[in-house]
């Protein structure tokens, strides 16, 4: 069988590093990758996104006005409690890694998360509020 030269590339002993280059980073799942220091890695808990979920869902039909849904004030109540757990869990952890608690770039990250939803409720809250006052001025007029 004839050999090529990539067959030898590949088989070539490797060169020893360049002491003028740094070693590249671990990748990601390799020993020695960290998560950037301000957003460490939180593992997914669909049971708790789950129960917020079931919450929220009662509360839609409470609005909805299905009677056996009388008491849809529960359903807010298991959601900021969950919700409640998570960030004292996120402050917990960021005391644990760091040694302290930075208000400031907690409600940073909050805001930058919520950033899309705000914008989404206040467009559509706009659009109700107009059609609610076109539609009343239409029933003066």
């Amino acid at each position: 069988m004839m050999s090529t030269p990539a067959d030898a590339a590949h088989s070539a002993p490797a060169r020893p590093a360049d002491p003028q280059r740094p070693a590249p980073p671990p990748a990601v799942g390799e020993p020695g990758h960290a998560s950037p220091p301000d957003r460490p890695r939180t593992r997914f808990r669909g049971d708790i996104e789950g129960i917020r979920a079931v919450a929220v869902v009662t509360v839609m039909l409470f609005h909805a006005g299905v009677p056996a849904l009388s008491g849809g004030f529960v359903g807010v109540d298991v959601f900021f409690v969950i919700s409640g757990y998570l960030i004292t869990a996120q402050l917990l952890s960021e005391q644990n890694r760091t040694g302290r608690v930075a208000l400031t770039d907690f409600y940073a990250r909050r805001a930058k998360r919520r950033r899309v939803q705000s914008v989404v409720a206040l467009d559509l809250g706009g659009s109700v509020g107009q059609d609610a006052r076109r539609a009343q001025h239409a029933d003066v007029g």
